[in-house]
């Protein structure tokens, strides 16, 4: 029975050992799970920390993709922008080719001012003209008339030419003191009131030379007048076009011709000219 009893205890034994190793087992295997689960619990921290810095870079590229859009847009407005500006500059570029042509045919030409100049200079040669002739004319009466009634014919004739040699000394006194105060105020006036200036010694003087013009000659003289008022008009027209073109940018600036800025002075001259004619 001892014997027996040992052999039980003995396999009782066993049995515990084995309960022993296998609960050493079981203990192994919890300590391996335990660690695995702390590194399971590591590598997902660390996964949410980089999907936070990948949720982090996204955002910056989202708006880094926003603002390359926005420069996009931008882009194609310059673009636009700068395709108009060229065809403005074009549009720009053939009529101040116009304008230069339109220079180079009328470069060496004398201007309407030194026209009218010219004009004005000649009429005064051709009142010294007068004079003389009227002078020449008035000893050559003298020389000629022998009897009393060629010395009361010269007598009269002589008063006559005396009295209009007189008219047009004070004529000619009057205008040259005219033209001297408008001289004197010559260097204190504006363009536009030495046109006016102009204007009153011309009509005392081109107007008259005018009125001894056969009809053929004025004719001629208005047919020149309408020519240079379509010159005129033409620039003034160029002009316009260059003004609503400066108005769309301030970087572009036009030669304009000296001639267009009196333009509208110039065609009331005229029709003043055409209407006396």
């Amino acid at each position: 029975k001892n014997e027996q009893i040992l052999n039980e205890v003995q396999e009782r034994n066993k049995i515990i050992e084995k309960y022993n190793h296998s609960n050493q087992s079981l203990k192994k295997e919890i300590n391996n799970f335990e660690t695995k689960s702390k590194n399971s619990e590591i590598m997902i921290q660390n996964l949410k920390d980089e999907n936070k810095k990948i949720n982090e870079e996204n955002f910056k590229l989202k708006e880094q993709i926003e603002m390359l859009n926005d420069i996009s847009i931008e882009k194609e407005k310059l673009a636009n922008e700068n395709e108009h500006l060229r065809l403005i500059a074009q549009e720009l570029d053939i009529n101040n080719e116009e304008i230069d042509d339109m220079k180079n045919d009328y470069s060496g030409k004398p201007t309407l001012m030194d026209e009218i100049q010219s004009e004005v200079s000649s009429s005064d040669q051709d009142r010294n003209q007068i004079e003389n002739v009227l002078k020449s004319k008035l000893r050559t009466c003298k020389f000629k008339n022998n009897n009393k009634f060629n010395n009361f014919k010269s007598q009269f004739e002589n008063r006559d030419l005396k009295e209009k040699i007189k008219l047009l000394e004070e004529k000619l006194e009057e205008l040259n003191q005219i033209r001297k105060k408008e001289n004197d105020k010559f260097k204190t006036t504006s363009d536009e009131n030495i046109n006016d200036i102009i204007n009153k010694v011309k009509e005392d003087t081109k107007l008259e030379i005018i009125k001894t013009y056969n009809n053929k000659e004025k004719q001629d003289l208005i047919q020149e007048i309408e020519r240079q008022k379509l010159v005129i008009n033409k620039l003034n027209d160029k002009e316009k076009i260059a003004k609503e073109y400066d108005k769309n940018t301030s970087k572009i600036s036009l030669v304009v011709l000296p001639t267009s800025c009196n333009a509208s002075i110039n065609i009331k001259k005229f029709n003043t000219i055409i209407d006396k004619l």
